[in-house]
């Protein structure tokens, strides 16, 4: 009983956030099918992030570093790349090159709805590790660093599958600037939370507003640019 009830409680962060990115796209939504398989995706790459990011950090402690470089190699190269990469994999393989990937909005959706499978992944195993109680504060943090991590990569993703031919820049760097924006803010924001400092929630509440403003002035932007159904 413990295990299902700390289960319903770990989707609610998860659900919450897929309300919302659903209720941006209720214009041409996307077949509620598809959404349930890039969620379930999204679980199965966090377990494989896991264990990659497991041999990363005993190959990181074989080494003597100071703090301050441990938290950044771990911030940066082994939770923002690992787990950004492994994001963005998935929604390239298996969702990218499908039909049903029609508009440019369609990027930051699949991207966010992978994101929120493996975030959902991360609040089972912490709750399981800590308490449930943690949700609460996961849910306006950890989780939404996760939806705006996918959301950056979704943009470009976007942006890079129908690209203008004004659009100076190549599918390629895009895409490549995309995902290494979504790194850097994924490693800011770990290593922020790494901080040993008791004022360190203000940092994150900050940078989460500003990369959520500006999250919406993409969405914005790519409603514009949106391919009518024939």
């Amino acid at each position: 009983m413990k295990i299902i009830i700390i289960i319903l409680l770990s989707l609610i962060p998860s659900l919450f956030w897929l309300l919302v990115i659903r209720f941006i796209d209720r214009r041409r939504p996307e077949p509620r099918r598809f959404i349930i398989l890039a969620f379930i995706l999204g679980i199965i790459i966090a377990f494989l992030a896991l264990q990659v990011g497991k041999l990363a950090l005993s190959l990181l402690n074989s080494f003597s570093v100071s703090s301050l470089v441990y938290i950044l190699i771990g911030s940066f190269l082994i939770d923002g790349l690992i787990e950004e990469l492994a994001k963005f994999s998935v929604v390239r393989i298996f969702i990218y090159p499908q039909s049903f990937f029609d508009e440019p909005l369609d990027g930051v959706v699949y991207m966010v709805t992978v994101a929120l499978g493996l975030a959902f992944f991360e609040n089972l195993l912490i709750a399981w590790q800590i308490g449930p109680e943690i949700l609460g504060l996961r849910a306006v943090t950890a989780t939404l660093m996760h939806v705006l991590a996918g959301g950056i990569t979704g943009y470009y993703l976007g942006l890079a599958r129908f690209r203008r031919k004004k659009e100076k820049r190549s599918s390629v760097h895009l895409i490549i600037l995309g995902l290494s924006l979504a790194i850097i803010f994924h490693g800011l924001y770990n290593t922020i939370a790494r901080a040993n400092v008791v004022w360190n929630l203000l940092p994150i509440a900050v940078l989460l507003i500003v990369v959520y403003w500006f999250i919406l002035r993409g969405i914005k932007k790519l409603r514009h640019q949106s391919i009518p159904k024939e």
